[in-house]
This record gives C-alpha cells, sequence and structure tokens, in this order.
C-alpha cells in the first residue's frame, strides 16, 4: 500500500525550541529545520524570541542581508504596540512593517520576525518592558493569544526561538504560545535536569490556562553528542533514556497495554539526537544547505529526522524506527511505503527462523535415536546369531548414510539460520544510524555467509558499504584537516605499515609524520562534488574519491591546481592500509626535499645503543647533506618474519647502484663513530632514492650471537665479502 501526504492532511501548530542553557546549539538546529519544512511545502514563520540575546536572522546572511530585517519593526515593537495603543487588533497591522521574507532556492521561501528593530531604543525597550503590567494592565494574554490566532491563520508552522533559562519571556514561549516544545540540552545534570523541570511545569502550566489547547507535547532533543568516549556516552544516553519517560508519555502504545511502548525512549531519542561536529561551532551555518542531508554522519541528516518528526506531528513514530527515509518521505509529502508491509517481512522471516530451528532439532533429535538403535542391535546381533552379521552390517551402512544425510540436512539448515540472522539484524536495527562497530560487524558477518546466501543479501551488503563510506567521509575530511596542524599525527589514520603511499613502498606512521611536519603549507583537501564509491571483501574497505590541494606527500613536491584519483583500502577500523594516488592534474612547482630519504630505525637506545651515539650518528649524516634523515626511535622488530621490518641483524637496505654507494658511506659513519656493523641488503620493495636503516644490535651482543652459533661467523664473512 502506498500513503502520499497532501496539504489537507496538514496541522497548523506552533512550536516552541528552548533549552535551559545557552551554548547547545537551539538557534542553529531551529533555523537549519525551518529550512526544510520550507522546502517540504510548509508556509513557515521563524520569530526570534530571545530578546535579551537576539540574532538568529544571522544564519540566514547568506540569503538576505540581516541589517535589511533588523531595519524593521519586531517582537518587541509589537508588545510595545499593545500598552502605547490597547486598542491594537493584530489582524489588522500591516505585517510587510514587521515581516521579512528570505528565499534560499527558486522553490524555497520562509518569513521571519526579529526580535526588534536594531536601533538605540532597542535595549532600553526590552529592559523597560514590565510583562506584569503587560498582562495586568494591556490584557496581554489575550493580545498574545490574538498574535497566535494571526498566525496560525497565516502558516502552516510557526517555530519560536525561546530565551534560556526561567524569564518571564521563556514561559510565555514554553507555556502561553506552544503546541509543541522542543526542549534541547547537554548530557550535564544541570542541563538535563532544566528541561526536565521546564517541561514539568509547562505542561503543568498550560492546563491552567483559559484558552483552548490540545495537550502541550514535549520533544527532548539530546545535543553536541561527542562519540569520543564511548563509556562516558553510554552511561550518560542511559541516564537520558531513563529519565525521558514523562517528557515523552505521548508515545504509542502496544494494543491496550498502559505500559509497553510500540517505540522506546531509547529509540526515538538515538534517532533524533544531534552530534558535536567542530566544523559548525564557527558562525552561524546552514548544513542543510551547505552540505545537505545525505551524510548519516553529518549533522544535516540529524536535522532531517528531526524535522521529519515535527513535519508528521508525532504520527506513526513507529516507521522513523523501522525505516527513517520512508518517514522522511511522508514529512515531505512524498510517495512511501507503508511500513505494515515491512513488519509483515519481518514477521514471516521469523516465523520462518522458528520453523527452520525446529527441523533443524528434529533432525539432531532422529539422528541421535537412529544411532543409538543402530548400536544397541549391533551389539545384540554380535551376542545373538552370526548368521544376521552380513544383514546387520548391511543395514548399519544404511542408517549410517541416513545419519549423514540428517547431519548435511542440518548443516544446511544452520547456513540458512545464519542468513536469517544477518537478515534479522538489518532489517531490526537502523543501519544508518548505529555506530561504526555496527556496520563492521554487520560486513564480517555478511563475508560470512554461504556464497548462495551471500548473493541474496547484496543489497544489505551495498547499504553497509554506504554507511561505512560516509563515516569515512568524516575520516578522510579530519585527515586533510591535520595535516596543516603541528605536529601531524599520522598514527590516528593509517595502520602501522602502510603498504603503499604512492612512491612510498612499505613506509610507517612516523615517517609520513616527519615528512608532512616539515611541509609550511598544505591545503589538500577533498573533493565534496566528486564521486566516492565504496566496495568491500572479506579483509575491508576499498574507497575511491578525489583529492584537491597543492602538496604531493609522496615526492615532496608541491603543485598547482593539483587534483588525484585516491585509492585507499581501509580495514574495519577506518584506518588506512594503503594509499595509491592517480595525479590527475596539476602543475608541479617546487620540491620540498631533492635529497635521498634516509630513514633511520632505533631500537631502545638505552639497553642496545647509547643515546649519544645514536645522536651522533643522526648529526654526521645530516651534516653531510646528501640526505633528508628521518628517525624512529624505540622501534620493536615485529615478531612476523613476513614483515618488512624483521630484521635479525643490523641492517642498511638500498634499492639500485646509485643508493648502493650511498649505503657504504652510510655503513662507514656508523661504523666509525658507534663501532656498530651494518649488513647491506637490497630492499625486498625497492623505492628510488630512499634507504633505510636498522640499527638494533649493538657489537657486543653480534659477537655473544656469533659465540653461540658458529655457523653464523662464515655467514656474515660471506656476506660482507660480497660486497
Amino acid at each position: 500500500m502506498v500513503n502520499k501526504v497532501t496539504p489537507a492532511n496538514k496541522i497548523n501548530r506552533v512550536i516552541t525550541f528552548y533549552s535551559y542553557k545557552g551554548g547547545v546549539g537551539r538557534s542553529m538546529a531551529m533555523a537549519n529545520i525551518a529550512v526544510l519544512l520550507a522546502q517540504w511545502g510548509n508556509k513557515t514563520l521563524v520569530i526570534d524570541w530571545d530578546l535579551e540575546a537576539p540574532g538568529l536572522e544571522n544564519f540566514y546572511s547568506n540569503y538576505i542581508d540581516p541589517k535589511s530585517i533588523r531595519s524593521k519593526a519586531g517582537l518587541i515593537d509589537l508588545l510595545n504596540l499593545k500598552q502605547t495603543n490597547p486598542q491594537t487588533e493584530p489582524a489588522a497591522l500591516n505585517w510587510d512593517d514587521y515581516i521579512s521574507t528570505i528565499t534560499i532556492d527558486s522553490h524555497t521561501q520562509l518569513d521571519i520576525l526579529s526580535a526588534g528593530r536594531n536601533d538605540d531604543n532597542f535595549i532600553k525597550n526590552v529592559k523597560q518592558f514590565d510583562y506584569n503590567n503587560f498582562y495586568q494592565n494591556s490584557d496581554g494574554g489575550q493580545y498574545l493569544e490574538e498574535l497566535r490566532e494571526v498566525w496560525l491563520d497565516t502558516y502552516d508552522i510557526i517555530l519560536i526561538d525561546s530565551r534560556t533559562g526561567l524569564t518571564d519571556s521563556s514561559g510565555i514561549c514554553s507555556i502561553q504560545m506552544p503546541d509543541i516544545l522542543v526542549l534541547l540540552f547537554t548530557p550535564n545534570e544541570q542541563s538535563f535536569n532544566g528541561i526536565k523541570s521546564v517541561s514539568e511545569k509547562a505542561i503543568k502550566g498550560q492546563k491552567q490556562i483559559i484558552f483552548d489547547r490540545f495537550r502541550l507535547r514535549t520533544l527532548p532533543v539530546p545535543s553536541r553528542i561527542e562519540n569520543q568516549e564511548t563509556a562516558l556516552l553510554d552511561e550518560w544516553m542511559t541516564k537520558i533514556y531513563n529519565g525521558s519517560g514523562d517528557m515523552l508519555e505521548w508515545l504509542p502504545k502496544k494494543g491496550d497495554s498502559l505500559t509497553e511502548l510500540i517505540v522506546t525512549p531509547s529509540q526515538l531519542l538515538n534517532l533524533i539526537k544531534i552530534p558535536y561536529k567542530t566544523f559548525y561551532a564557527y558562525g552561524e551555518k546552514l548544513a542543510v544547505v551547505e552540505r545537505g542531508t545525505f551524510d548519516t554522519q553529518d549533522i544535516g541528516y540529524n536535522y532531517e529526522t528531526l524535522a521529519a518528526v515535527l513535519a508528521n506531528d508525532f504520527q506513526d513514530i513507529d516507521l522513523l524506527v523501522n525505516s527513517r527515509d520512508n518517514y522522511v518521505k511522508k514529512a515531505k509529502g512524498e510517495d512511501y511505503t507503508n511500513d505494515a508491509n515491512f513488519r509483515r517481512k519481518i514477521e514471516k522471516e521469523q516465523e520462518e527462523k522458528q520453523k527452520l530451528e525446529d527441523q533443524l532439532h528434529l533432525k539432531e533429535k532422529q539422528a541421535k535415536k537412529k544411532s543409538s538403535v543402530y548400536t544397541f542391535v549391533v551389539i545384540g546381533l554380535l551376542l545373538g546369531i552370526a548368521a544376521l552379521v552380513y544383514f546387520v552390517l548391511n543395514r548399519g551402512e544404511t542408517d549410517t548414510a541416513t545419519t549423514t544425510t540428517a547431519i548435511e540436512q542440518s548443516d544446511s539448515l544452520k547456513l540458512k539460520e545464519a542468513y536469517l540472522d544477518f537478515r534479522k539484524a538489518y532489517y531490526n536495527t537502523n543501519v544508518n544510524q548505529l555506530d561504526s562497530a555496527f556496520n563492521s560487524n554487520m560486513i564480517k558477518q555478511y563475508y560470512q555467509l554461504d556464497k548462495n546466501y551471500r548473493d541474496s543479501a547484496v543489497d544489505i551488503k551495498k547499504k553497509i558499504e554506504e554507511a561505512f563510506g560516509y563515516k569515512f567521509t568524516d575520516v578522510i575530511r579530519a585527515y586533510y584537516s591535520a595535516l596543516p596542524v603541528n605536529p601531524f599525527v599520522a598514527s590516528n589514520f593509517f595502520e602501522d605499515t602502510i603498504s603503499i603511499f604512492g612512491t612510498l613502498i612499505n613506509t610507517i606512521p612516523d615517517t609520513l609524520e616527519q615528512r608532512v611536519n616539515k611541509a609550511k603549507k598544505i591545503t589538500n583537501t577533498i573533493d565534496g562534488n566528486a564521486p566516492f564509491t565504496v566496495t568491500s571483501d572479506s579483509n575491508g574497505f576499498t574507497i575511491t574519491f578525489i583529492e584537491k590541494g597543492n602538496f604531493m606527500l609522496d615526492t615532496e613536491e608541491e603543485y598547482k591546481n593539483m587534483e588525484n584519483a585516491i585509492t585507499a583500502v581501509v580495514s574495519y577500523n577506518y584506518k588506512i592500509k594503503s594509499f595509491s594516488i592517480t595525479n590527475l592534474k596539476g602543475t608541479a612547482i617546487a620540491k620540498v626535499g631533492q635529497k635521498t630519504v634516509l630513514e633511520i630505525f632505533l631500537c631502545q637506545t638505552n639497553d642496545n645503543i647509547p643515546a649519544k651515539k645514536a645522536s651522533e650518528i643522526i648529526n654526521t649524516l645530516q651534516k653531510t647533506n646528501k640526505y633528508t634523515v628521518y628517525t624512529r626511535n624505540n622501534f620493536k622488530v615485529p615478531a612476523d618474519t613476513a614483515s618488512p621490518y624483521y630484521i635479525t641483524k643490523n641492517q642498511i637496505r638500498y634499492n639500485g647502484d646509485e643508493e648502493k654507494l650511498l649505503a657504504k658511506e652510510v655503513k662507514s659513519i656508523i661504523s666509525r663513530i658507534a663501532n656498530i656493523e651494518a649488513d647491506l641488503m637490497p630492499a625486498r620493495t625497492p623505492t628510488k632514492n630512499y634507504l633505510s636503516v636498522f640499527i638494533c644490535f649493538a657489537p657486543q651482543q653480534i659477537k655473544m650471537n656469533v659465540q653461540r652459533n658458529p655457523i653464523n661467523i662464515k655467514a656474515q664473512k660471506n656476506k660482507r665479502i660480497s660486497y
């Protein structure tokens, strides 16, 4: 069945955005949600009721001059007008003198009523406004109700940005004016307890006003949620889920139950919580316009979810939990699939799974029973009639074959059961809203499925890949943001060994850090408008995207108008395992480093090599002016013999004849300064203009090793002679 929302279904309403404390992102959330509601065909008015700290218009500065908005009369002027002219009737006002229209694009407009005309009298008007006098002597309550009626007659949705704290104006915004009270808060005691108290007072207070109202509905919205401190985050979110029940009393209940909910507070709040993104911490931004709503890890996606809850007037909230995208389509007035089909699908799969489990238990029981019968018969016949042995043995073969068939059927049922468990985990959870660990676990499970079932679940795999890609977009953007910062920490983004990084092969994060920190200006970034593709296999993900910038890290070369195609192989923990680069365009303008790269791996110098000697080696090599020296202190030889860093003795690895000459010079310097010998070895994966030096064994250790294993003497001499 297909449903479609039409304008006739809309319910005009006033929605107040309130926060007990400032700094929760209340105004930004409201400004963005207003744009979405307008895009979806709702005639929308936003009102800046934060008279003491106005500025809502600044969020729309790319679409209208804020000064033009502040040049008009606003809310405080409307309130004062009633006191100076008691006969004022809102329906008779020329609203063009108060309202400004903001055009976002060719099909999106919304209106704004500012806090007031920004002149020398504004602050005085706000400070001197007496709410008691307004209500008692100017019939202020009735006047506010008339304003509300005029706005509801003109607009589908009115959004009010309320003052924080417990003030007269915030009381008006939270009690008299709204049909819905959106309560934004951050995860701390003062903020959360504050909105709980306001919610309780607002619900009680609205019951006492004389004006007709439906029951006030409140919606707590966790904001600025960090995803880094996992244990602390879980602790606080659990506290929020458990403490939000009274504010979410409107959630639908199952059947005739008075307590069992169709949608729990944790399910709803997990979907509408607003994450903290550093990018939006500076200036007023319309994320839903500048970066869209498609990135599940970006704030615009969460604003869209919250806007859909408001546009749908809290109806069909279970559809949001089961199919968030269909819920948004419903809010937009687009065709969407009724969730009844979805539920029937899940129920059918659960029934099928139960049947499979019953069959599995039955087959196992039959197999055990036949095996027991067979054993009993064989023993009896062996003790009894020898003439029946042949018959019994043949019968045994038949039973064994039957048992084998039962086991094969059992294995087949288990494969299908694993497939159904996989689909159930996906369909019972909104995968786009869950954390990266869930997506990683799901893709691992997918590649553990039987091949035939894997083909049947390829649609789910693509969805998981898409969700993984959105998350990795955040990681790669953070990587580019971190490049110009000193010090750059490569291990935040790369595995211990980077298989390929352009022309650098088998390098490590430490090398990359030193190379990046050496560059003065790096403006590299991801091209957000270019295609971004994700594929997966049993080992991880392969992600391709376009890089723009001015610096090629692998060659230490500056470019003009650089553009590269990047292919990154990424592990399940979002760390880059390889990073290949194809230059698409750009003109090289300067090389930061022309010298041969000399990468020195030093094991713990306090035990094996005197720190003073190690420092002298490095300084001497730098003074030759032939090398760009990178060092990795406290290097530990890996246990894995397949690792490119596995060594059993000091080594200098080189590429071709030219590098071999340099390697000999380095060997001589190390021997002269520290009396430490190092073997010259061709590199496993040759890299031009690159030498790697491993110093992990002190002279006395080498001698002891030779004494314990005399064969090594000849082997070492042969190696030295060969060079």
